[in-house]
């Protein structure tokens, strides 16, 4: 897995896990669902996942909301292959639109992201 590819991932899964804390509370009222988003990381054609996460669906759009209004922001500066650096603001996307169309997805891949052996795959269940 490329450097860049790794940190993306790590920086997004911390910011998660970061504004999770100030959701709970907001998360813990949607338990009917039962829904988790998953997240996998496989590093050198391994078997077992290096990052493991399980996010109940209800906090993941929980913290998507709250992030929405907010107006929260990470930036991320990661050296890419060729030396540059690639920024990732969540600012600029609709957090509010995105957390409606997670929460509306039904269970399954929502994508797999292969580079050479190393693997990440994201479902919700």
């Amino acid at each position: 897995m490329t450097r860049s590819l790794k940190n993306v991932a790590l920086a997004v899964i911390a910011g998660l896990l970061a504004l999770s804390l100030a959701a709970v509370p907001v998360a813990a009222k949607d338990t009917a669902k039962g829904r988790w988003l998953k997240i996998r990381v496989f590093e050198r054609g391994a078997t077992t996942p290096t990052v493991l996460v399980n996010l109940p669906m209800s906090l993941v759009t929980a913290v998507l909301r709250i992030a929405a209004r907010t107006d929260a922001s990470v930036n991320l500066d990661a050296p890419a292959e060729g030396g540059e650096k690639t920024r990732v603001r969540i600012k600029d996307f609709d957090l509010d639109a995105f957390a409606r169309e997670i929460d509306s997805m039904e269970p399954g891949q929502i994508v797999e992201i292969q580079d050479g052996d190393d693997k990440v795959s994201i479902w919700i269940e």
